[in-house]
């Protein structure tokens, strides 16, 4: 079998979260903000996954990349950024202190099952300071972390919408990467 090219294959990027307790939304927020100020190349997909679950099946079997954005428990200082891979990406998602971490580990199980995976699965993730207290609004550690740049990690392009910026192509990191901060 032919190996697909990397700009041909498909890349989600699925923020998650509960935009009703405060840093519990930082994936669904920086999901809304990628579809608000970027352009990306057609093999990009962005997602706002919210609390969806098991519904979100079929994007995820879909594709080829899966690039998780969400708040993660890493014992880390709030707002710290994270990428975690493999195991490490199994304990962050394992947490039960979420509205919605149980089903999107419950998600990938069941994709697993059915043998439809993405090649890579990476969670970018930071490490929260509240996400208990009912706000529509992040911390100040969290929206400074929404503020980074956006990832240059699997193979696409994308275009800032509110610049003449050129368009930057994008190369997979090493399968050997850790829960490193960013």
């Amino acid at each position: 079998m032919k190996a697909m090219p990397e700009q041909d294959k498909r890349i989600l990027v699925l923020g998650v979260g509960n935009i009703l307790f405060t840093d519990e939304g930082f994936g669904v927020r920086v999901a809304e903000e990628l579809e608000q100020k970027y352009v990306f190349s057609d093999n990009v997909s962005v997602l706002d996954g919210g609390t969806l679950g098991l519904k979100l099946m079929g994007p995820i079997m879909e594709s080829d990349y899966l690039i998780i954005v969400d708040i993660v428990l890493n014992e880390g200082t709030p707002g710290e950024i994270f990428r975690l891979l493999g195991e490490d990406l199994n304990k962050a998602c394992a947490f039960k202190n979420s509205m919605h971490q149980t089903d999107l580990l419950d998600t990938l199980a069941q994709c697993s099952i059915i043998g439809n995976v993405p090649d890579d699965v990476i969670l970018y993730g930071i490490e929260p300071i509240n996400y208990k207290d009912m706000s529509a609004a992040l911390s100040p550690p969290a929206r400074s972390a929404k503020a980074t740049p956006p990832s240059r990690r699997p193979s696409c392009s994308w275009t800032r919408k509110s610049s003449s910026a050129t368009t930057s192509s994008f190369t997979p990191d090493s399968p050997c990467a850790s829960s490193t901060p960013r």
